[in-house]
């Protein structure tokens, strides 16, 4: 039914609905609820097209409209979609999903704990940081937490450079006296 549905598409609709629905899974095989940003920005299209492509897609009963606090998301509308989209993905853009799954917890972590990203993810998201289609607030987290990193370097540095300079002292004064 998934790929008939696809067919009926216009051609140039039929990409970005593809596109659509792979970022409606998550890394782990399961369906996930996106709000219409998130997709514009995920797609690369204009929020017209993208609402039109939604529009299209929850017609036919691929896609449902969910209300939230902060309005409308979409999810599949059904769990069996899940597999099939899933094939669709290459390695890199499971991989990609999966780091962006890790930023996007990064994002809940620093909103409600104030949380900046440990260095091993910070570098992890850096390395793909051209294929994620970042927004301001994860630029923003990327940023402070890059500073936060080198402001830590600078003072480990230097307490062991203080160390280092206290131990020479030591062991002049210690030469010395005895």
């Amino acid at each position: 039914y998934l790929e008939r549905a696809l067919q009926e598409l216009p051609p140039p609709e039929r990409h970005t609905a593809r596109e659509i629905l792979k970022n409606l899974v998550t890394s782990e095989e399961t369906k996930t609820v996106l709000r219409i940003a998130d997709l514009v920005r995920a797609v690369g299209k204009p929020e017209d097209e993208v609402t039109r492509i939604l529009s299209d897609l929850s017609n036919r009963r691929l896609i449902r409209r969910v209300q939230h606090e902060e309005g409308f998301w979409y999810e599949l509308a059904h769990e069996y979609l899940v597999e099939e989209i899933t094939r669709w993905l290459s390695e890199k853009e499971k991989e990609l999903k999966r780091i962006r799954e890790l930023l996007e917890q990064a994002v809940r972590n620093h909103r409600n704990l104030g949380m900046l990203m440990p260095a091993a993810q910070l570098r992890l998201v850096m390395a793909h940081e051209d294929d994620l289609n970042l927004s301001k607030e994860e630029r923003q987290l990327l940023r402070s937490s890059v500073q936060a990193l080198s402001t830590r370097r600078k003072r480990l540095a230097l307490v062991a450079a203080l160390s280092a300079l206290f131990l020479i002292i030591g062991g002049i004064a210690w030469r010395y006296v005895y």
